[in-house]
């Protein structure tokens, strides 16, 4: 039997789901799988960090500070991360449809997602759970594309230089 791809899996663990927990902390799960294989992708000797031991904040400031997403990227996957943050620590925490709007709209104005946003918006099929899961699908695309075209960072070659050659040269 054939293995699924990560988006068969991500899209039937998510697909059949109405549980707002359920759905962001499993997407959270797959969007920081994206964020790992963006940073492995880039970094020469990926293992020698032990990325699986951070934090996801400091995964998605590392990829920002390597220019690897740009900045409302990386804002809108804090904000996601705060609210799995919610869930996790707040027992009785429930995201509101005012939050999940708001996230949507964030998503709204990433490059390239403008449309995924534009075409659920306009199929009026609009709730929670279905805002919820085109962010969590949208910010997945965006890292796994950003993984797709990333190239992996080259150590430049260094060399010692003597000053007093630089000074008479």
């Amino acid at each position: 039997m054939k293995s699924k791809s990560d988006r068969e899996s991500f899209i039937d663990d998510l697909d059949d789901q109405n549980d707002k927990l359920y759905l962001i902390l499993r997407g959270h799960l797959y969007i920081e799988h994206e964020l790992n294989k963006l940073l492995e992708g880039f970094i020469p000797n990926p293992n020698i960090l032990e990325l699986y031991k951070e934090r996801f904040r400091t995964k998605t400031e590392i990829a920002f500070a390597f220019n690897l997403i740009e900045q409302n990227q990386c804002e809108m996957l804090l904000e996601f991360n705060e609210l799995r943050n919610k869930y996790a620590h707040r027992l009785k925490y429930n995201i509101s449809h005012q939050e999940i709007m708001k996230l949507k709209s964030q998503l709204g104005e990433i490059e390239g997602l403008e449309r995924l946003v534009e075409d659920i918006i306009t199929e009026n099929k609009s709730t929670s759970v279905t805002d919820l899961k085109t962010v969590i699908a949208g910010l997945r695309t965006m890292l796994n594309v950003k993984a797709a075209g990333i190239k992996k960072c080259e150590n430049p070659s260094f060399q010692v230089i003597n000053l007093k050659e630089l000074e008479n040269g």
